[in-house]
C-alpha cells in the first residue's frame, strides 16, 4: 500500500537534511550579529588605513624642508667647507676663493628662499651653523688667542636667538629699546650702510687676517687684488664692522639675560601671592 504521505525518504537522507539545517552558516540567517561585526571590522580597517595615510603625510611634510632649494644650497656650502679647509695650509688661493664663494652662496640661499617661498626653521638654523663654523675654523687658525672668545659670543647669540624664536616677534621686542646704532644696523634686514659694514666685517675680517699670514704671502706677491684686499685700510674698515657686530651681539645677550631675570622675578612674585 502506498504510504499515506508518499515515498519515505531513506534514513541517511533524512539525517543529512536535518544536518544541513543545523550547520547552515549563521550569516545566511537574517538578523544575526555577525553581519554587524563584519561592518565594524570594515570601518576599523578604513580608520586604520586613514591613520597610516596621515602618518605618511606627516612624515612627507616633515621631510619636505630637507629638499628646499635654499637648503640644497646649504648642503653645497657644507661640501665647500670641507674642501676649503683641506686647502687652507697649502693652497691659499683655492682656500680664499672657496671661502668667498661660500658666503656668496649664503646670499643666494636667502634669495631663493624668498623667490620660491621656501623659508623654514631648519634652513635658518643650518644657515647660521655653517656661517659660524666657517668663520670660527678660520679664526682658530689666524688668531688662536681670541678665537675662543669669538666662538663663545657667536654661539651664545645663536642659542639665545633660537630660544626666543618661538615668541614670533622677538626681534621687535629685543631691539625696540636698543641703542640707535643697533637699530640702524638691523633695520631693513641689514640692508643699510651700517648693516652692510657689519656683515662685511663679520664675514671677511677673518679672511683679511688670513691674508696676513705667511701661508698667504705667495698669493699677495702674484695677485694685485689680493694685495689690495690685504691692505691695512681694508682691515681697519672690516675691524670697525666687526666691532659694530659685537655691539649687536652683546645687546642680544644682555636682552636675553634681562628676559630670564624678569621671568624669575615674575615667578617669585607669584609664589609670594600664594603664601
Amino acid at each position: 500500500m502506498p504510504s499515506l504521505f508518499g515515498r519515505k525518504a531513506p534514513l541517511s537522507s533524512s539525517l543529512s537534511s536535518h544536518s544541513s539545517i543545523v550547520t547552515a552558516p549563521i550569516t545566511e540567517l537574517p538578523g544575526q550579529p555577525i553581519a554587524e561585526d563584519g561592518q565594524v571590522q570594515s570601518r576599523a580597517a578604513i580608520t586604520v588605513g586613514r591613520a597610516k595615510e596621515a602618518i605618511r603625510e606627516k612624515r612627507r611634510l616633515m621631510m619636505a624642508p630637507l629638499f628646499y632649494v635654499p637648503n640644497l644650497i646649504g648642503y653645497v656650502r657644507l661640501v665647500l667647507l670641507g674642501a676649503m679647509f683641506g686647502f687652507m695650509y697649502q693652497r691659499p688661493l683655492a682656500f680664499s676663493l672657496l671661502y668667498a664663494l661660500g658666503f656668496t652662496l649664503d646670499f643666494f640661499d636667502g634669495l631663493t628662499a624668498r623667490l620660491f617661498d621656501q623659508s623654514s626653521e631648519f634652513g635658518a638654523i643650518i644657515d647660521v651653523v655653517i656661517d659660524n663654523i666657517s668663520r670660527q675654523l678660520l679664526w682658530s687658525r689666524v688668531a688662536p688667542s681670541v678665537a675662543p672668545l669669538i666662538a663663545c659670543v657667536e654661539w651664545l647669540v645663536f642659542a639665545f636667538t633660537n630660544t626666543e624664536r618661538a615668541s614670533g616677534n622677538w626681534k621687535e621686542a629685543c631691539f625696540a629699546a636698543a641703542p640707535w646704532i643697533v637699530r640702524k644696523i638691523l633695520s631693513n634686514n641689514f640692508r643699510t650702510l651700517p648693516g652692510t659694514l657689519v656683515i662685511s666685517g663679520l664675514m671677511f675680517l677673518p679672511l683679511w687676517a688670513y691674508l696676513q699670514t705667511d701661508i698667504a704671502r705667495p698669493l699677495l706677491l702674484t695677485l694685485p687684488l689680493a694685495r689690495w684686499l690685504a691692505h691695512p685700510a681694508v682691515g681697519a674698515v672690516l675691524a670697525a664692522g666687526r666691532a659694530m657686530a659685537l655691539l649687536c651681539e652683546l645687546w642680544v645677550v644682555a636682552y636675553y639675560v634681562k628676559t630670564v631675570l624678569e621671568a624669575d622675578g615674575a615667578k617669585l612674585r607669584e609664589k609670594k601671592k600664594q603664601t
